[in-house]
């Protein structure tokens, strides 16, 4: 007897669903409930696009879908549209990343965790000189969208006023959820080391450019310790918005990657740096699942430093990043 694989394959679908699969299907197909019952008993085939908008809609991969073999199934659905094409420029890029906190910040009782050893993409958002310098770094690293680079590319972006614009859309969009970042010590030394780079290979000749990039390494030291002191985490250009829904962890023996890890009601996705910084991203319960006890066991080892119990081990910390900058900007001044 032959089995009825897109059959079994609903079945399966609806044991799993949590919700009303009929009605589901006869939103995201728009069929009529004749042609619903059909799919479902295997009467009539899916089509590509059917298939397609499954995947998409159940977080399901391709391999999911159509093999009934376990062995020949993906172990995770992962999936990204990061990995299907490099950005066409650093506006491109923080557009889409953007995109990925719009569409799950309406989301009820959102939490956004952000793992990372170096600096947090959401920390570079509202100073533009580095956050340019950062994507010229990516751009030269991964992304490759020029073929020459120069300093200008970074001085055209931390001085463009739409650039800026959105890069703080972006943060006021973040600050919205109830978020903690767990950041290490050495939270600058990797951006240290690729300044040295960047002179050394003649990237960045304006010395100009070099002093205003250490000035906002500087200015996120100080807003990082405005913010724990407070508890509440600020746009600096209008202090009127703010969230106090803010966690900071100090970590040094976490993970090396960036991790990102977004929850709320029905709603649980992972994010783990594939190649910096692009992320794949999940919604399979075994990846979140993982994820959300990988960041807790994090927690566990690391200070809250956004406490008023922790505010020396805070004070340590910033007058340890001065002393660090203090001494790479001499370095980098005699290079």
């Amino acid at each position: 007897m032959t089995t009825n694989f897109q059959k079994h394959f609903f079945e399966t679908l609806k044991s799993q669903y949590t919700g009303n699969l009929f009605q589901k299907l006869t939103e995201i197909f728009g069929l009529k409930k004749s042609a619903i019952y059909n799919k479902l008993n295997g009467v009539n085939p899916l089509t590509f696009d059917e298939i397609y908008k499954i995947g998409i809609e159940f977080g399901l991969s391709f391999d999911n879908i159509v093999y009934n073999n376990p062995i020949d199934k993906a172990p995770f659905s992962f999936y990204s549209n990061s990995l299907k094409f490099k950005p066409k420029s650093y506006s491109d890029f923080l557009d889409f990343t953007k995109y990925q906190i719009d569409r799950i910040s309406k989301n009820k009782q959102l939490q956004l965790t952000y793992v990372s050893p170096d600096i947090p993409l959401v920390f570079l958002l509202q100073f533009p000189y580095l956050l340019s310098f950062k994507m010229f770094m990516w751009d030269i690293t991964n992304w490759q969208i020029h073929s020459e680079f120069d300093d200008s590319m970074i001085y055209v972006h931390a001085e463009n006023n739409e650039f800026i614009a959105n890069a703080n859309e972006f943060y006021t969009t973040y600050i919205k959820a109830k978020t903690c970042e767990i950041i290490s010590s050495s939270i600058f030394h990797t951006s240290y080391q690729q300044l040295k780079y960047c002179i050394q290979k003649g990237y960045i000749k304006d010395r100009l450019i070099v002093q205003k990039i250490l000035d906002n390494m500087i200015k996120l030291t100080d807003f990082i310790e405005e913010t724990c002191s407070s508890s509440k985490k600020v746009y600096i250009k209008d202090r009127r918005i703010y969230s106090k829904n803010y966690e900071l962890y100090l970590n040094d023996i976490g993970t090396q990657n960036e991790l990102i890890y977004a929850s709320g009601h029905n709603l649980e996705v992972a994010f783990s740096s594939f190649e910096t910084p692009t992320f794949l991203r999940s919604n399979d319960p075994r990846v979140t699942n993982y994820l959300a006890k990988s960041i807790q066991r994090i927690k566990d080892s690391s200070i809250l430093i956004s406490i008023p119990e922790n505010e020396k081990i805070l004070k340590n910390f910033v007058e340890s990043v001065h002393k660090e900058h203090k001494e790479w900007r001499a370095r980098l001044e005699v290079i």
